[in-house]
């Protein structure tokens, strides 16, 4: 059980890091809160997971604002 575990972990870690770099920060967040306690690379994912949060809101909030119309 512990390596199947670890085996998940190691895995979730890496499509969370694919979708990081491709900006799917939302599906990024996802698979980083998958990585397990006893994976090398928990605190890792812990902190990527609020970066991911950062960058998830800017992208909102920066589209958001391209879609606000002038009064004429």
């Amino acid at each position: 059980a512990y390596v199947e575990t670890l085996n998940n972990s190691r895995t979730a870690f890496e499509n969370a890091e694919s979708f990081m770099r491709q900006g799917k920060y939302e599906e990024a967040m996802d698979w980083y809160l998958l990585v397990d306690e006893i994976d090398s690379n928990y605190a890792t994912a812990q902190s990527q997971v609020i970066a991911a949060q950062d960058r998830e809101y800017r992208a909102d909030r920066q589209g958001r604002y391209l879609c606000v119309r002038l009064p004429d």
